[in-house]
């Protein structure tokens, strides 16, 4: 599977490192799997 390229703005950067540990964590781990996966649709509205 193709990896995506996540680009990351300064200020979103700055936004990041500003955030405590384990929100940090969080967000890095979102942006990992978004790059591994893709944009992926939930599930249908209801």
């Amino acid at each position: 599977m193709e990896e995506w390229e996540i680009r990351v703005t300064d200020e979103i950067l700055a936004w990041i490192n500003a955030l405590d540990v384990k929100s940090k964590a969080q967000v890095v781990d979102a942006i990992d799997r978004l790059a591994e996966g893709g944009p992926r649709p939930g599930p249908p509205a209801r």
